[in-house]
Protein backbone atom coordinates (compact mmCIF):
# COMPACT_ATOMS: atom_id res chain seq x y z
CA UNK A 1 0.00 0.00 0.00
CA UNK A 2 1.53 3.74 -0.58
CA UNK A 3 2.83 5.43 1.70
CA UNK A 4 0.24 8.36 1.67
CA UNK A 5 -2.63 5.94 2.10
CA UNK A 6 -1.66 4.45 5.25
CA UNK A 7 -4.35 3.29 7.96
CA UNK A 8 -3.36 5.47 10.78
CA UNK A 9 -3.05 2.88 13.53
CA UNK A 10 -5.23 2.38 16.66
CA UNK A 11 -4.37 4.55 19.67
CA UNK A 12 -2.77 2.78 22.33
CA UNK A 13 -5.57 2.29 25.37
CA UNK A 14 -3.01 4.07 27.47
CA UNK A 15 -2.68 6.80 25.30
CA UNK A 16 -6.94 7.10 24.69
CA UNK A 17 -6.81 7.17 28.56
CA UNK A 18 -4.05 9.68 29.24
CA UNK A 19 -6.34 11.78 26.44
CA UNK A 20 -9.67 11.56 28.19
CA UNK A 21 -8.21 12.40 31.13
CA UNK A 22 -6.19 15.65 29.92
CA UNK A 23 -9.71 16.52 28.16
CA UNK A 24 -12.06 16.23 31.16
CA UNK A 25 -10.00 17.05 34.11
CA UNK A 26 -10.10 20.84 33.95
CA UNK A 27 -13.95 20.74 33.98
CA UNK A 28 -14.50 21.08 37.62
CA UNK A 29 -17.27 23.84 38.12
CA UNK A 30 -18.06 22.77 41.11
CA UNK A 31 -14.68 22.54 42.35
CA UNK A 32 -13.29 25.86 41.23
CA UNK A 33 -16.30 27.36 42.62
CA UNK A 34 -15.72 26.30 46.16
CA UNK A 35 -12.13 27.58 45.79
CA UNK A 36 -13.54 30.94 45.04
CA UNK A 37 -15.27 31.02 47.88
CA UNK A 38 -12.59 30.07 50.33
CA UNK A 39 -10.04 32.53 48.46
CA UNK A 40 -12.06 35.84 48.97
CA UNK A 41 -13.59 33.97 52.66
CA UNK A 42 -9.62 33.72 53.85
CA UNK A 43 -8.98 37.32 51.78
CA UNK A 44 -12.43 38.74 54.36
CA UNK A 45 -10.91 37.33 57.01
CA UNK A 46 -7.58 38.37 56.87
CA UNK A 47 -8.15 41.71 55.85
CA UNK A 48 -10.68 42.62 58.99
CA UNK A 49 -7.71 41.48 61.00
CA UNK A 50 -5.01 43.17 59.40
CA UNK A 51 -4.93 46.15 61.89
CA UNK A 52 -4.72 44.13 65.07
CA UNK A 53 -1.10 44.17 66.32
CA UNK A 54 0.71 40.82 66.26
CA UNK A 55 -1.14 39.35 63.80
CA UNK A 56 -0.37 40.02 60.35
CA UNK A 57 -0.98 38.65 57.11
CA UNK A 58 1.55 35.36 57.06
CA UNK A 59 -0.21 34.70 59.79
CA UNK A 60 -3.46 34.51 59.68
CA UNK A 61 -2.79 32.82 55.81
CA UNK A 62 -1.29 30.31 57.92
CA UNK A 63 -4.13 29.90 59.91
CA UNK A 64 -6.85 29.76 56.85
CA UNK A 65 -4.34 27.26 55.32
CA UNK A 66 -3.60 29.88 52.51
CA UNK A 67 0.12 30.24 52.75
CA UNK A 68 1.48 27.91 50.75
CA UNK A 69 -1.08 28.29 47.98
CA UNK A 70 -0.73 32.16 48.34
CA UNK A 71 3.28 31.52 48.18
CA UNK A 72 3.21 29.66 45.41
CA UNK A 73 1.16 31.69 43.25
CA UNK A 74 3.55 34.93 43.75
CA UNK A 75 6.84 33.28 43.09
CA UNK A 76 4.78 31.52 40.35
CA UNK A 77 3.22 34.51 38.88
CA UNK A 78 4.34 34.46 36.08
CA UNK A 79 4.86 30.94 34.58
CA UNK A 80 1.28 30.77 34.70
CA UNK A 81 0.11 33.87 34.82
CA UNK A 82 -4.13 33.78 34.01
CA UNK A 83 -4.28 31.13 36.72
CA UNK A 84 -2.14 32.63 40.01
CA UNK A 85 -3.24 36.08 38.96
CA UNK A 86 -6.54 35.17 39.32
CA UNK A 87 -6.33 33.78 42.62
CA UNK A 88 -4.47 36.72 44.29
CA UNK A 89 -7.10 38.81 42.99
CA UNK A 90 -9.51 36.44 44.27
CA UNK A 91 -7.60 36.83 47.93
CA UNK A 92 -6.96 40.63 47.49
CA UNK A 93 -10.75 41.17 46.65
CA UNK A 94 -11.55 39.26 49.44
CA UNK A 95 -8.58 41.56 51.93
CA UNK A 96 -9.91 44.66 50.51
CA UNK A 97 -13.30 43.63 51.59
CA UNK A 98 -12.68 42.76 55.10
CA UNK A 99 -10.75 45.77 55.50
CA UNK A 100 -13.80 48.12 54.22
CA UNK A 101 -16.38 45.78 55.75
CA UNK A 102 -14.97 44.12 59.16
CA UNK A 103 -11.57 45.93 60.46
CA UNK A 104 -13.39 49.06 61.98
CA UNK A 105 -16.01 46.45 64.00
CA UNK A 106 -12.95 44.02 64.83
CA UNK A 107 -11.19 46.92 67.13
CA UNK A 108 -14.27 48.38 68.14
CA UNK A 109 -14.27 44.76 69.98
CA UNK A 110 -10.83 44.61 70.56
CA UNK A 111 -11.56 47.84 72.89
CA UNK A 112 -14.78 46.78 74.52
CA UNK A 113 -13.41 43.02 74.97
CA UNK A 114 -9.70 42.92 74.44
CA UNK A 115 -8.86 40.24 76.69
CA UNK A 116 -11.69 38.03 75.31
CA UNK A 117 -10.56 38.83 71.57
CA UNK A 118 -6.86 38.05 72.01
CA UNK A 119 -7.72 34.88 73.35
CA UNK A 120 -9.60 33.94 70.44
CA UNK A 121 -6.99 34.96 68.05
CA UNK A 122 -4.45 33.07 70.11
CA UNK A 123 -6.68 30.38 69.91
CA UNK A 124 -6.78 30.78 66.17
CA UNK A 125 -2.87 30.55 66.21
CA UNK A 126 -2.96 27.35 68.05
CA UNK A 127 -5.34 25.52 66.24
CA UNK A 128 -3.73 25.92 63.28
CA UNK A 129 -0.01 24.75 64.46
CA UNK A 130 -1.31 20.97 63.19
CA UNK A 131 -2.52 21.99 59.94
CA UNK A 132 1.05 23.76 59.34
CA UNK A 133 2.72 20.04 60.70
CA UNK A 134 0.83 18.04 58.27
CA UNK A 135 1.82 20.11 55.24
CA UNK A 136 5.42 19.70 56.07
CA UNK A 137 4.65 16.21 55.17
CA UNK A 138 6.36 14.95 58.79
CA UNK A 139 6.27 10.67 58.40
CA UNK A 140 8.21 10.15 61.49
CA UNK A 141 9.01 12.84 64.54
CA UNK A 142 12.28 13.39 65.66
CA UNK A 143 13.19 15.57 68.99
CA UNK A 144 15.64 17.23 66.45
CA UNK A 145 12.57 18.84 65.12
CA UNK A 146 12.67 21.26 67.90
CA UNK A 147 15.68 22.83 67.08
CA UNK A 148 14.22 23.91 63.40
CA UNK A 149 10.40 25.12 66.02
CA UNK A 150 13.26 27.24 67.96
CA UNK A 151 15.04 28.54 65.05
CA UNK A 152 12.26 30.33 63.60
CA UNK A 153 10.81 31.58 67.14
CA UNK A 154 13.92 33.10 68.70
CA UNK A 155 14.63 35.26 64.98
CA UNK A 156 11.14 36.52 65.01
CA UNK A 157 11.41 37.36 68.63
CA UNK A 158 14.51 38.60 68.54
CA UNK A 159 13.69 41.24 65.82
CA UNK A 160 11.75 42.75 68.57
CA UNK A 161 14.96 43.68 70.05
CA UNK A 162 16.22 45.57 67.31
CA UNK A 163 17.12 48.98 68.03
CA UNK A 164 15.06 52.20 66.47
CA UNK A 165 16.45 54.69 63.37
CA UNK A 166 19.49 52.33 62.88
CA UNK A 167 20.23 53.40 59.38
CA UNK A 168 20.64 57.09 58.14
CA UNK A 169 19.67 59.52 60.13
CA UNK A 170 19.79 62.71 57.61
CA UNK A 171 18.95 61.37 54.04
CA UNK A 172 19.81 63.11 51.33
CA UNK A 173 17.02 63.18 48.42
CA UNK A 174 18.36 60.23 46.50
CA UNK A 175 19.23 58.50 49.99
CA UNK A 176 15.53 58.67 50.86
CA UNK A 177 14.49 57.21 47.53
CA UNK A 178 16.43 54.22 47.87
CA UNK A 179 15.75 54.04 51.68
CA UNK A 180 11.34 53.97 50.41
CA UNK A 181 12.31 51.43 47.87
CA UNK A 182 14.22 49.14 51.17
CA UNK A 183 11.34 50.30 53.05
CA UNK A 184 8.71 48.03 50.49
CA UNK A 185 11.07 45.39 50.16
CA UNK A 186 11.31 45.11 54.19
CA UNK A 187 7.58 45.18 54.40
CA UNK A 188 6.71 42.92 51.93
CA UNK A 189 9.09 40.52 54.50
CA UNK A 190 7.42 41.56 57.08
CA UNK A 191 3.59 40.88 55.81
CA UNK A 192 4.42 37.55 54.22
CA UNK A 193 6.61 36.16 57.02
CA UNK A 194 4.45 35.23 60.24
CA UNK A 195 5.89 36.69 63.20
CA UNK A 196 7.83 39.87 62.15
CA UNK A 197 6.44 43.03 63.67
CA UNK A 198 5.83 45.21 60.26
CA UNK A 199 5.91 49.12 61.99
CA UNK A 200 8.76 47.80 64.14
CA UNK A 201 10.77 46.46 61.07
CA UNK A 202 10.12 50.19 59.56
CA UNK A 203 11.31 51.90 63.03
CA UNK A 204 14.52 49.77 62.69
CA UNK A 205 15.45 51.67 59.30
CA UNK A 206 14.03 54.95 60.44
CA UNK A 207 11.37 55.10 57.89
CA UNK A 208 7.99 54.22 59.61
CA UNK A 209 7.47 58.33 59.80
CA UNK A 210 8.14 58.94 56.27
CA UNK A 211 6.05 56.26 54.63
CA UNK A 212 3.13 57.21 56.93
CA UNK A 213 3.66 60.80 55.60
CA UNK A 214 3.81 59.80 52.14
CA UNK A 215 0.44 57.91 52.46
CA UNK A 216 -1.41 60.88 54.26
CA UNK A 217 0.27 63.71 51.53
CA UNK A 218 -0.35 60.28 49.03
CA UNK A 219 3.18 61.53 47.76
CA UNK A 220 2.99 59.54 44.13
CA UNK A 221 6.64 59.40 43.26
CA UNK A 222 7.75 58.34 47.02
CA UNK A 223 4.17 55.76 46.64
CA UNK A 224 5.38 54.51 43.39
CA UNK A 225 9.16 53.30 45.28
CA UNK A 226 7.27 51.73 48.06
CA UNK A 227 5.14 49.91 46.31
CA UNK A 228 7.60 49.07 43.31
CA UNK A 229 10.17 47.86 46.44
CA UNK A 230 6.73 46.27 48.35
CA UNK A 231 6.58 44.05 44.52
CA UNK A 232 9.94 42.87 44.51
CA UNK A 233 10.11 42.26 47.91
CA UNK A 234 6.37 39.58 47.33
CA UNK A 235 8.23 38.16 44.41
CA UNK A 236 12.11 37.55 45.74
CA UNK A 237 10.52 36.76 49.29
CA UNK A 238 7.68 34.12 47.67
CA UNK A 239 10.12 32.53 45.40
CA UNK A 240 12.80 32.05 48.28
CA UNK A 241 9.62 30.21 50.25
CA UNK A 242 8.19 28.04 47.38
CA UNK A 243 11.69 26.93 47.05
CA UNK A 244 12.46 25.85 50.75
CA UNK A 245 8.34 24.73 50.42
CA UNK A 246 8.72 22.37 47.80
CA UNK A 247 12.47 20.98 48.33
CA UNK A 248 13.04 21.01 52.57
CA UNK A 249 9.07 21.09 53.38
CA UNK A 250 9.61 19.31 57.08
CA UNK A 251 12.26 22.40 58.29
CA UNK A 252 10.29 25.34 56.72
CA UNK A 253 6.94 24.42 58.19
CA UNK A 254 8.18 23.52 61.44
CA UNK A 255 9.95 27.43 61.56
CA UNK A 256 6.64 28.87 60.58
CA UNK A 257 5.04 27.13 63.70
CA UNK A 258 8.53 28.85 65.38
CA UNK A 259 7.06 32.27 63.77
CA UNK A 260 3.53 31.80 64.69
CA UNK A 261 3.95 31.24 68.31
CA UNK A 262 6.46 34.31 68.58
CA UNK A 263 2.67 35.84 67.06
CA UNK A 264 0.89 34.05 70.34
CA UNK A 265 3.93 35.74 72.75
CA UNK A 266 3.48 39.21 70.88
CA UNK A 267 -0.54 39.09 71.38
CA UNK A 268 -0.65 37.43 75.41
CA UNK A 269 -2.45 40.20 77.17
CA UNK A 270 -1.74 38.49 80.73
CA UNK A 271 -3.43 36.69 82.79
CA UNK A 272 -7.68 37.94 82.95
CA UNK A 273 -8.69 38.39 86.92
CA UNK A 274 -12.65 37.18 87.61
CA UNK A 275 -15.24 36.27 85.67
CA UNK A 276 -13.60 37.38 82.07
CA UNK A 277 -11.61 34.25 82.84
CA UNK A 278 -14.28 32.37 81.42
CA UNK A 279 -15.13 34.24 78.27
CA UNK A 280 -11.35 33.67 77.33
CA UNK A 281 -11.62 30.38 77.69
CA UNK A 282 -14.62 30.22 75.67
CA UNK A 283 -13.14 32.05 73.34
CA UNK A 284 -9.63 30.39 73.09
CA UNK A 285 -11.77 27.19 72.64
CA UNK A 286 -14.04 28.62 69.86
CA UNK A 287 -10.74 30.14 67.71
CA UNK A 288 -8.76 26.69 68.08
CA UNK A 289 -11.60 24.33 67.70
CA UNK A 290 -13.16 26.61 64.68
CA UNK A 291 -9.63 26.74 62.89
CA UNK A 292 -8.81 23.02 63.92
CA UNK A 293 -11.91 21.92 62.15
CA UNK A 294 -11.36 24.22 59.07
CA UNK A 295 -8.28 23.20 58.16
CA UNK A 296 -8.23 19.07 59.54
Amino acid sequence: MAQGNRIPQKMPDRAVQNFTTKKNTHKRPRFYIKEIVENIFGGIIIGSTIFVGGINCGAMANALNLYDKLIRSIGKLFKNFNYNFLLLLQIATGIISGIFLFSQMILDLMQKFEYPMMYLFMGVIIGSLPSIYRRGKIKKFNPLYFLWVILGGGLAYALNFLPKNHFISNPTDFQNYVMLFISGIISAIAILIPGINLSHSLYFIGMYNSILSSIINFDLLNLFLIFLGFFIGCLLTAKILSFTIKRFPAPTHLIIIGLMLVCVIEIFPGMPNNYIIVACIAGFIFGAGGVYLITK
